[in-house]
């Protein structure tokens, strides 16, 4: 269970958009930026879920020049889940489904 308390940030976008087709192709968004309305990329337009989660840990000091106030970002596992809302991708999709058992 993560500690509530626990900071994150939200770096690479994950989400798979040729998976449909069978592929792999990302859309090269690098860091999370919240829209004004909800929990979306402004860059990429994908959920939150699709970017890689990551904890900021607190620096306990113990030199190495980076003062007693600094941050350092760890890797966290997430589970990336994909979330699609759109009524015209899903009709894309079963037809891209259709084609492929003609095939």
């Amino acid at each position: 269970m993560e500690n509530p308390k626990q900071k994150f940030v939200y770096g690479t976008c994950m989400r798979n958009h040729a998976a449909k087709l069978g592929g792999f192709a990302t859309d090269g968004c690098i860091e999370f930026v919240p829209t004004d309305d909800g929990p979306h990329c402004v860059a990429c337009r994908c959920h939150l879920s699709f970017h890689k989660k990551m904890a900021v840990v607190g620096n306990t000091g113990g030199g190495g020049g980076m003062g007693e106030g600094s941050n350092s970002i760890v890797k966290v596992n997430a589970d990336v889940v994909e979330v699609s809302d759109d009524e015209a991708e899903k009709e894309e999709e079963k037809k891209l489904q259709a084609l492929l058992q003609i095939s």
